[in-house]
């Protein structure tokens, strides 16, 4: 009898396979977005708190970007952004050369609380990972190499 965290992935069923593997990324995401929200400051939203990872990933990133990552409006946005720069946990600088461009930045607040709450997560995935056989972990170091070159496939897009 297959367990609920088997592949039920028949030879040559690609649809099949394309649904597993969305499905299995999606729990992994969730699970770990799960943590991230257990260990981040009480007073942080989790909008607030994703904007603190764009701005990591994208430093003097402009507002209009980060309420695209987020899926807000630019006035959503803004309100968020407000807080955070309240909270001293990111600055807001007039572009040096367009003046109506705004350059958000983490600041070293930002970024210790981002480092803080990643680490947590990280130490409770961990605590999990070393519940795993060896051949366990093997097998999800192995399947993240081939989730990582199929999402690098995914990247490069079909031939125009």
């Amino acid at each position: 009898m297959q367990s609920l965290h088997e592949p039920s992935i028949a030879h040559g069923s690609f649809d099949q396979a394309a649904e597993e593997v969305m499905e299995a990324v999606s729990a992994v995401h969730r699970a770990v977005r799960r943590e991230m929200r257990r260990a981040r400051p009480g007073e942080i939203s989790m909008q607030q708190f994703r904007t603190l990872g764009i701005l990591a990933h994208h430093p003097g990133a402009s507002l209009s970007l980060v309420a695209q990552h987020l899926g807000l409006t630019t006035a959503s946005t803004s309100r968020l952004v407000d807080g955070l720069v309240r909270e001293g946990l990111i600055s807001r600088l007039d572009a040096p050369e367009d003046r109506r461009r705004l350059v958000l930045t983490l600041t070293e607040k930002g970024h210790d609380v981002l480092k803080a709450t990643k680490e947590s997560a990280l130490g409770k995935l961990a605590q999990k990972l070393a519940q795993l056989s060896d051949a366990e972990r093997s097998d999800v170091l192995k399947g993240i190499a081939v989730l990582r070159h199929l999402a690098d496939m995914l990247e490069q897009g079909e031939p125009e």
